[in-house]
């Protein structure tokens, strides 16, 4: 079983790790959890705000 301090540590993790906060983003859009997708999205830009350059390469 999954503990609640197990998914507070992921998601502790996820934060400094941006591509770990994607796939945790992604996982919630699978789950059909658009509310939490939407609120890690907004901390993916707080966090891991992107530069000039990298607006370019996408």
């Amino acid at each position: 079983m999954v503990t609640e301090k197990q998914l507070a540590d992921l998601f502790e993790e996820a934060k400094k790790n941006k591509e770990g906060l994607a796939l945790l983003k992604q996982t919630a859009l699978v789950c059909q959890k658009y509310e939490l997708a939407a609120n890690l999205r907004m901390l993916e830009i707080e966090l891991f705000p992107e530069t000039k350059g990298d607006s370019k390469l996408k």
